[in-house]
């Protein structure tokens, strides 16, 4: 089967925004990522750790985002111009407004393995064995935790990704508990209600960003490296640190939730002006001349797949 020219036109624009991803996006956060534990690693200001605990913690979410959906933007393109249909691996997770709906976002089609052969299974199996209908909701807590805690075992069995893994599951259950709890609380109605609140989600997207972005430490570094991070920051220093990280996620994100919708709203004559057509060879041309420049200028390779090792 022939591809049309518009199936065409929409794999090359997404090669070119994985291309503009890895190479300038991913490269970017990868140099303040390194030049952060620099300063962390030797002698410098108080503010000067303060600014690189800071920006440690926040942009290494955003080079992994960057670095492995931008590969997997490449190879499901390629795959569609050979007329194979690969499945999608991110759905914009930073958008997530929970912990759960996050793992429902990236890394789908590990979550969605994970759902179907562990989750699945084990709440059929958990709600065979206890009778009480009280316990029922909390089952799911238990459910979330085993699966979650096997990301951890499936990126590696060192005691670094066992303790990754602890925090994801700790993180998925904890908030699949607060929603039980909630819900009770409040009632199904008043909660939902609740949850769809602006500020409550503003507030959810900088918390869900900032639990991955603390449980990304023990992914990408080991136990001395740890060490060395936390010492460089006092206790003080590393709570206002998170406390900004968090204000500034929640604003941003919510801020880019605004703008987004607001353009896609644009419209002249009916039709939508940033989706359409026109707009998106211009902006796809803009990235594509946007990263050869970059690439060139700076003679620097793209840095490795993240994720080629797991």
């Amino acid at each position: 089967m022939e591809l049309d020219a518009a199936t065409v036109g929409l794999q090359m624009e997404r090669l070119v925004r994985g291309f503009f991803k890895v190479n300038v996006l991913a490269m970017f956060f990868d140099i303040l990522r390194q030049d952060a534990l620099l300063y962390l690693a030797h002698p410098a200001s108080a503010q000067q750790r303060l600014d690189a605990g800071f920006t440690l913690m926040a942009v290494y979410p955003l080079f992994l985002y960057c670095n492995f959906s931008g590969y997997i933007d490449v190879v499901i393109a390629l795959a569609r111009l050979m007329r194979l249909r690969l499945p999608e691996n991110f759905d914009r997770p930073f958008s997530a407004t929970s912990f759960i709906d996050f793992w429902s976002r990236w890394h789908i089609t590990l979550s969605t393995w994970l759902k179907n052969y562990v989750y699945n299974p084990l709440m059929l199996a958990m709600a065979r064995r206890v009778e009480s209908v009280s316990l029922q909701p909390y089952l799911a807590v238990v459910a979330f935790f085993v699966t979650f805690f096997l990301v951890g075992l499936w990126h590696g069995r060192t005691s670094e990704f066992l303790f990754f893994g602890l925090l994801q599951g700790g993180g998925v259950s904890a908030n699949k508990l607060w929603q039980v709890v909630m819900a009770q609380a409040l009632g199904r109605k008043r909660y939902k209600a609740l949850a769809g609140h602006v500020l409550y989600q503003t507030l959810a997207r900088g918390l869900t960003f900032c639990w991955f972005a603390f449980t990304l430490l023990w992914f990408w570094s080991g136990w001395a490296e740890i060490h060395t991070i936390f010492a460089a920051v006092s206790a003080t220093g590393w709570v206002g640190i998170w406390l900004t990280i968090l204000i500034s996620a929640s604003l941003i994100l919510a801020l880019w939730e605004l703008v987004r919708a607001r353009l896609l709203r644009v419209a002249i004559a009916g039709e939508p002006v940033f989706t359409s057509r026109y707009a998106r060879v211009v902006y796809a041309s803009a990235l594509a001349t946007i990263g050869v420049f970059i690439t060139v200028l700076l003679n620097s390779p793209a840095p490795g797949i993240v994720y080629k090792t797991f």
